[in-house]
């Protein structure tokens, strides 16, 4: 921004961002020598450019802020809202990494691998160790930190609830089900507390001492230290052990495992990795606790990249590593996934005997046989993620002109969705014929198994959706409405996919606004706009600016209208749920389960999924809108400003000669060492 009255001397080629411009030039020849001098020099520019930033969108609000210029004058609430969106903070989102993986896979011991920390967050050989989502950063600080986040006395209580009725169930088996939560209950009121009521035990004082702050904040110099410190509150602890109401510490600290939400974990810069890159252990399949579970969906949705780490004896053909692999896929639809892998530990392991035999190579050596079988399996893995891919679609001058532009780009957006309307329609179709044999299947797959009384209760007072340590993660809500999202995967992803390199159809449909947008700004510039440059230059920065806030609403409420079918199927099939859940003594698991599929049949012929695929076009309804709304106020806004009459106002403006010295400077040597 080059306004003012009057003009300071433009410092911007002597400050250190420029020199380290300079520096960057002349390292170009040669892109090989002093990487680490470089990525020194990168970071001092980002550092710079931050401050210079920050410096600038001070210096305006604060003139902007100033008693005698009105609130209501557009270009004054326009030039705030933009100088508001340009903060740092905003501008450098941070990168999520999720290791998502199902219980002992190895994240843990991965992720300590990365941050080159042995044992600093708790692992083991032979069982499952994390027991909550686990959040690893850097910092500029020297000392380790954890912060430790509880659930509220609400949100416990919600869980203590639903736990009480896994303890109640009218049986005499021990199942896993059952003992978790009196681990859980145990833990926290002391020994024999699940023969107490719920209402007795809301009224009793915890054994355990909770902090008001509902955070325990952990420092240390070292990260020995710390990991001692933070093993008790991550570790999953002995349900046998926590049945008996026993601390596996002297003072109790594990005793508070029940409660533990999240874990935040900041340790001081590693030049492995970059700042603002945030690594997430993500365990298991999700959380009894609603907020857990939640915050388990949130965490994946979050991630820019996806590893889906399993033990080598796991990814061949084992059940639970393919749900893994759907649930993580499931984050380039409604997410902000642009990156998937899977990361296989334990590939180094081979029983040589039985390779041979299978191989058929009776001479071969145990690291040639390592090296065989997991090219071979990697190469399996690779054709069969990519197929599961590509079912998803990733493959990714006057006023009344521009007016007409953004009815042009309403109308393509109303285009883009009427390419759901078949394969919507078909999967309706599919969902009506195939409910009742999905329903059954779910049931009869783990009906004989023992503790299923327990686990359907479960998933009747978790409305649908219920994660067992014994059967997985079940939903019912979820297998209802799987015809349809057969159908729609591949379309949903080739239009809503706009964080992937490859364009997607609403992308193409913005970047042509965008374009269209600019050809004409230029024809109203060129025909009256005597100072051409400027002016077009910074009208192409705002209206990239525009159409990038968009694509943020965009990215932000996919997840909703993807979400959108099995939280209509939910809603409509509560009331059956909490009947079911009341249920109890004799054959109280076959009347449940009579109850729900009587339910559900109820509800799929009083028209269930014709309600989901209309709360699914009712969401993209209310995103096109909201999208045009926002379209049309941005460019009335800016157009206002960039062709109304002067404002007196903009001859006051503050100077910002230096700044913009500085910013050039960085720039031009950033574009030299990249031509380099």
């Amino acid at each position: 921004m080059e306004g003012g009255s009057h003009r300071k001397r433009g410092g911007g080629a002597g400050s250190p961002a420029a020199a380290v411009g300079k520096r960057l030039c002349k390292r170009g020849t040669n892109p090989e020598d002093g990487k680490d001098e470089a990525l020194r020099d990168y970071k001092q520019m980002q550092n710079e450019l931050k401050n210079i930033l920050e410096q600038s969108v001070e210096k305006l609000l604060d003139f902007l802020s100033k008693p005698c210029l009105p609130e209501t004058r557009k270009g004054i609430t326009y030039f705030k809202n933009r100088l508001t969106s340009l903060k740092p903070d905003i501008l450098l989102d941070p990168i999520y990494v999720g290791l998502f993986g199902s219980t002992g896979a190895g994240k843990s011991s991965l992720l300590n691998a990365i941050i080159d920390k042995n044992f600093f967050l708790p692992v083991s050989g032979f069982a499952a160790c994390t027991s909550c989502v686990v959040q690893v950063n850097t910092s500029h600080s020297r000392l380790y930190e954890a912060k430790i986040y509880l659930l509220t006395d609400e949100e416990w209580k919600d869980e203590l609830k639903n736990l009480m009725a896994l303890v109640d169930v009218d049986n005499d088996e021990d199942d896993s089900e059952r003992n978790e939560a009196v681990s859980k209950i145990s833990a926290i009121y002391g020994e024999e507390a699940e023969t107490k009521s719920y209402e007795e035990l809301c009224r009793m004082k915890p054994i355990v001492s909770i902090p008001s702050s509902r955070c325990i904040t952990l420092r240390e110099t070292n990260d020995e230290d710390l990991s001692k410190k933070m093993e008790p509150y991550i570790r999953i602890q002995s349900i046998a052990a926590g049945a008996r109401g026993e601390a596996s510490t002297e003072d109790g600290k594990t005793s508070l495992w029940p409660l533990i939400k999240n874990v935040e974990v900041t340790v001081p810069r590693l030049q492995v990795v970059p700042e603002d890159v945030i690594f997430v252990d993500i365990p298991g399949m999700g959380d009894f606790n609603s907020k857990r579970d939640a915050m388990w969906k949130e965490n994946i949705n979050k991630c820019s990249i996806i590893w889906v780490v399993n033990s080598f004896e796991r990814i061949q053909g084992h059940k639970l590593h393919e749900m893994l692999l759907k649930e993580g896929m499931k984050a380039f639809q409604r997410g902000m996934c642009k990156d998937i892998s899977l990361v296989v530990t334990k590939s180094d392991q081979i029983d040589l005997n039985e390779y041979k035999r299978e191989s058929k190579e009776n001479e071969i050596n145990e690291h040639d046989a390592i090296l065989k079988r997991n090219k071979t399996v990697k190469q399996e893995k690779r054709e069969m993620m990519k197929k599961d891919l590509e079912h998803l679609g990733v493959r990714t001058r006057s006023w009344q002109d521009f007016m007409q532009k953004i009815t042009d780009l309403e109308e393509s957006i109303e285009q883009c969705f009427r390419h759901l309307e078949k394969p919507l329609s078909e999967g309706l179709g599919q969902a009506k014929e195939s409910y009742d044999r999905n329903i059954k299947k779910i049931f009869n797959q783990v009906r004989n198994r023992q503790g299923f009384h327990r686990t359907l209760k479960a998933v009747c007072l978790k409305e649908g959706v219920y994660v067992s340590k014994t059967f997985g993660r079940i939903d019912i809500n979820g297998s209802l409405a799987q015809p349809i999202y057969e159908r729609i995967d591949m379309t949903f992803g080739n239009i809503f996919r706009i964080q992937m390199d490859d364009s997607s159809v609403l992308k193409t449909c913005l970047d042509k606004f965008k374009d269209a947008m600019k050809q004409q700004l230029q024809r109203a510039v060129e025909s009256a706009v005597p100072d051409r440059s400027n002016k077009l230059e910074f009208l192409y920065q705002e209206v990239n600016a525009i159409v990038r806030e968009i694509e943020k609403i965009i990215l932000q409420r996919k997840a909703e209208i993807y979400n959108s079918l099995t939280t209509s199927i939910q809603q409509d099939l509560v009331p059956y749920y909490k009947a079911a859940a009341m249920k109890t003594g004799p054959q109280a698991c076959t009347r449940m389960t009579e109850s729900l599929c009587n339910g559900i049949m109820r509800e799929v012929e009083d028209g269930m999924f014709e309600r989901a695929q209309a709360k699914m076009r009712q969401e993209f309804q209310v995103l096109k809108e909201d999208i045009t709304k926002e379209v049309k106020k941005d460019f009335s806004d800016m157009l206002d400003l960039a062709f109304g009459p002067p404002d007196p106002f903009t001859s006051e403006l503050p100077d910002l000669q230096e700044q913009l010295s500085s910013v050039r400077a960085i720039h031009q040597g950033l574009h030299a060492a990249s031509e380099a």
